[in-house]
């Protein structure tokens, strides 16, 4: 009896642990794959300087948000593949009262490494509001004439590369054919709610709600 009776607890203990790490996994996993909020994007929308006539890519990013780092490698490989007509941009958003530099981290020097690669600051966010920006990781592709071909994310979670139903669609248009979707699911931190990213000092971490 005294041999049970030790037993057990340890049996109670082990169960309490599998069910707070099962708990733990479900609840990390319906995190990853909620996606964050999308706004308006208009039918057309302002192009670059010189970007008219092409096919161009504008990622709006928030400039510490690691999960951020699995679109880009996305818009790499797409960019790799696409014809070198094609314009990619990738806009970073500095709020209002952060001070000249405050976007500067490690997604910005990944970007700024990339050859062909537009880089920009959006101070105050006003044109990732126009563009309908609302979560990092929004991508907005304009076809030649200047419309709103796809607008959404390319990931298919939060930090996970690979195939995604964004994805395939940007390349379907790029190649000339007929996209899965015009809109896909952002996941990333909030662009007007910078603070949830916190900064640089939370690079490598995962994002908080």
């Amino acid at each position: 009896m005294k041999r049970i009776s030790r037993t057990i607890p340890l049996v109670l203990v082990v169960a309490g642990w599998l069910a707070t790490t099962v708990t733990g996994f479900a609840i990390w996993e319906l995190y990853e794959s909620t996606p964050g909020l999308s706004g308006d994007v208009p039918h057309h929308a302002d192009r670059a300087a010189g970007s008219a006539a092409t096919w161009e890519l504008v990622v709006y990013l928030h400039p510490h948000c690691p999960c951020s780092r699995a679109t880009l490698s996305e818009l790499t490989e797409i960019a790799r593949t696409a014809s070198p007509a094609v314009v990619v941009r990738v806009v970073f958003v500095r709020p209002a009262g952060e001070e000249e530099g405050w976007e500067r981290g490690e997604l910005w020097d990944t970007v700024t490494s990339s050859p062909g690669v537009q880089v920009s600051c959006d101070v105050g966010g006003a044109e990732a509001q126009r563009a309908g920006a609302r979560t990092s990781g929004h991508l907005v592709v304009y076809d030649p004439a200047g419309r709103v071909a796809f607008a959404g994310g390319l990931t298919r979670a939060r930090g996970r590369a690979g195939e995604s139903v964004g994805r395939r669609s940007v390349i379907a248009l790029l190649n000339g054919g007929e996209p899965e979707v015009r809109e896909a699911p952002v996941f990333g931190c909030s662009l007007f709610n910078l603070a949830r990213c916190g900064g640089p000092e939370t690079e490598g971490k995962a994002c908080p709600r």
